[in-house]
């Protein structure tokens, strides 16, 4: 997934992400609670719209 374009992992996964946030940087990030996968959390690039960085919500891998 890292490198891709965010709409295209959308289409993928079969599921949208919600932006949660933006940093200083401009780098926007994005997250997705659905029932069928685990929660994790992606950053997007803004000048390219890719993927630059995905990582598990590990408080909630310790609950699965």
């Amino acid at each position: 997934m890292v490198g891709m374009p965010l709409t295209e992992a959308e289409k993928i996964m079969g599921f949208s992400f919600k932006l949660d946030s933006e940093n200083s940087n401009g780098r926007k990030v994005y997250s997705h609670n659905t029932k069928d996968h685990l929660p994790f959390y992606i950053v997007v690039d803004p000048s390219s719209g890719n993927i630059i960085r995905k990582h598990n919500i590990r408080a909630l891998d310790e609950l699965y």
